[in-house]
């Protein structure tokens, strides 16, 4: 992958993996991902349930409990931790991904394979979630 995640000489048949600038485009990545999610769920919700704020206070309970799927946490305080939590969980995400990536070098030599992978892992980690 023409990502300068491989620092070394050409030529060199196992050059070395730079883990650090696969997980930054890892983070970077997930906080894509994270965006693109959070903007379907948030339609699917407007759809389903008539409320597109919804999701973000199931998120939010992750962090604040159960409370925050009533009234009285207030939903701009459940936008701001939802948002929190939807982004730390993306991020990490993100970056635990590329690193597995980094590590199985079939998998990093084509963009194909890639996105397979990303793929199969989103919907893994959508069905686990949900």
């Amino acid at each position: 992958m023409e990502l300068a995640h491989e620092a070394g000489a050409a030529g060199r048949e196992s050059p070395h993996i730079d883990y650090w600038s696969w997980a930054k485009t890892g983070m970077v990545a997930g906080i894509i991902g994270g965006i693109a999610f959070a903007v379907f769920e948030m339609i699917v919700a407007a759809i389903a349930a008539g409320n597109a704020f919804g999701p973000f206070r199931m998120i939010a309970a992750v962090a604040l409990g159960r409370q925050a799927l009533t009234p009285d946490v207030s939903l701009g305080v459940a936008i701001i931790a939802g948002t929190l939590v939807h982004l730390a969980y993306s991020v990490v995400a993100g970056a635990v991904f590329a690193l597995i990536i980094a590590a199985i070098r079939p998998l990093h030599a084509g963009k194909g394979a890639i996105i397979i992978s990303a793929s199969v892992l989103g919907l893994l980690m959508w069905l686990l979630n949900f």
